[in-house]
C-alpha cells in the first residue's frame, strides 16, 4: 500500500509538473529555456518548446533559480499532497488506460510495476490496495470508490493521525 500511495502521490506531482509546462506561453517557455542556457531548435513551435521544457525539468530549476517568480500556489491537501478529491481527478484519468470509467487489477498493477513495483511483494501490496479500494467487491474500482480511497489516504497522510501510515 505504501507503494501505491508513493507511486500515486509522483504521479500527481509529475501531472502538476506537466500542467505546469502547459500554462506557459510559447513565448514563457523560449524565455525560460533561454535563461537555463536550453537550446531551442529555431522555429520550435509550443508543442516542441513543451517537449523541451518538460525533458529538462525547465519550470522548477527556473523556479529554483528565481524563486520570486515562482507561482504562489494554494496550500495543498493533507500532508504537502493535493486533497484526496483533487487526487483522485488527476489520477483517475491515467489509471484508467481502456478509458472505460473504472480501474482493473491489472491497471493499478501495470501503474504498480511502472513505479518499480513489480514481483511478489509488489503484487501482494498491489493486491492489498485493490481489495481495499473495491468497497463493492464488483471485481473494479469506480470512480467513487477511487475517491473515497485517495480521501483516506489524504487523511492519513497528515490529517488527524500523525502524518504516518499505520503499520508502515
Amino acid at each position: 500500500l505504501t507503494l501505491v500511495v508513493a507511486t500515486l502521490a509522483a504521479a500527481a506531482a509529475s501531472a502538476a509538473d506537466a500542467k505546469a509546462v502547459r500554462m506557459k506561453t510559447a513565448r514563457q517557455l523560449k524565455e525560460i529555456l533561454a535563461d537555463l542556457d536550453i537550446d531551442v531548435p529555431a522555429g520550435a513551435d509550443k508543442e516542441a518548446l513543451r517537449a523541451l521544457a518538460t525533458e529538462h525539468d525547465a519550470i522548477t530549476k527556473y523556479e529554483a533559480k528565481h524563486p520570486e517568480k515562482k507561482k504562489k500556489k494554494p496550500a495543498p491537501g493533507a500532508g504537502g499532497m493535493p486533497s484526496g478529491d483533487a487526487m483522485g481527478e488527476m489520477l483517475f484519468p491515467m489509471l484508467d488506460k481502456d478509458k472505460d470509467g473504472k480501474l482493473s487489477k491489472e491497471e493499478l498493477m501495470a501503474m504498480a510495476q511502472q513505479a518499480g513495483g513489480g514481483g511478489a511483494k509488489g503484487k501482494e501490496e498491489t493486491d492489498n490496495a485493490f481489495a481495499s479500494m473495491d468497497v463493492d467487491g464488483d471485481g473494479f474500482v469506480s470512480k467513487t470508490e477511487a475517491n473515497a480511497f485517495f480521501r483516506s489516504i489524504a487523511g492519513m497522510m497528515g490529517g488527524g493521525m500523525g502524518g504516518g501510515m499505520p503499520g508502515g
